[in-house]
């Protein structure tokens, strides 16, 4: 890292052919360091969710709303011009201190988790991420069939 440098970083998401209108989400987990070295900017077309129900400051949580079924892949880019910016004020000895290897490992990260969920009979965008929340930690519970009581005349 070269403070004022940007360092080229590409993450897509490719919506595939022919799926069907819905809420696209990127989930964006900064490392405790990670302000301290970079910033980033999102790419056009991305909206923060200003309730992602995360209380950790350095998880933040983007969506588009993609009104209607793909017709052929589509990609679409997370960061602005693909890249993250070493802060101008980021020092030689910050920069020394850094182990991007082994136990002690502290290199600034950013890490991207992508998430899509149909429109279809889903009101609102925190409505969908809501069910993405709720995958990510609720268990899965399951109901088996009642069988009907059923009884003879004598």
């Amino acid at each position: 890292m070269i403070p004022g440098n940007d360092i080229v970083k590409d993450p897509k998401i490719t919506v595939k052919a022919d799926s069907e209108a819905c809420y696209l989400f990127v989930k964006l987990v900064k490392s405790e360091n990670f302000d301290t070295f970079l910033e980033y900017e999102m790419a056009d077309g991305w909206t923060l969710l200003d309730d992602d129900g995360d209380e950790d400051p350095n998880t933040l949580v983007y969506y588009m709303e993609l009104d209607e079924k793909t017709e052929e892949d589509t990609v679409y880019g997370v960061l602005l011009n693909d890249n993250v910016h070493v802060k101008e004020e980021v020092t030689k000895e910050q920069l020394n201190k850094l182990d991007p290897e082994g136990e002690d490992a502290n290199y600034p990260t950013l890490t991207v988790t992508a998430y899509a969920v149909q429109m279809a009979n889903i009101d609102t965008v925190e409505a969908a991420w809501e069910l993405v929340v709720g995958e990510e930690t609720a268990p899965v519970e399951t109901t088996a069939p009642v069988e009907p009581e059923t009884t003879e005349a004598p």
